[in-house]
């Protein structure tokens, strides 16, 4: 679904997954739910064929990260080796939630489907700001 220009929201992947897609290529809030990546990519390649090349996770949840892996392998994804890669950026807690290992001693999702990048949000405490 349009929003304007060059903003779409695609809906039905388990969390809605926002794109913006430009000259330089496709950005994708969130992927989506795992079983759910053809569709996501089919909605994507209906407005766009420039490669994906930015992923912002929002959050933990599988309906939000679930398509990472299986976008970040497509041709040009980092297991490829060809053209653009795309850049998964999240907070660092999701990039700490989805790496660290559980009681089965091995990490809840693949290596692809990590962040490649990440930032650190500062905690606004609002008792020390109104001294």
């Amino acid at each position: 679904m349009k929003v304007q220009r060059n903003v779409w929201m695609i809906t039905g992947a388990g969390a809605n997954i926002a794109m913006q897609a430009g000259k330089e290529g496709v950005l994708l809030v969130d992927t989506g739910a795992a079983g759910m990546t053809d569709k996501v990519l089919a909605a994507v390649r209906e407005v766009s064929d420039s490669p994906i090349r930015y992923i912002v996770n929002t959050s933990i949840s599988a309906d939000h990260i679930g398509g990472n892996a299986a976008l970040a392998v497509l041709p040009g994804g980092r297991s490829k080796g060809r053209g653009p890669t795309p850049d998964i950026i999240a907070q660092e807690n999701v990039l700490l939630l989805i790496s660290t290992p559980g009681p089965e001693k091995k990490a809840p999702y693949a290596t692809d489907a990590w962040p490649t990048d990440g930032y650190m949000a500062a905690h606004r405490n609002p008792s020390l700001t109104a001294r």
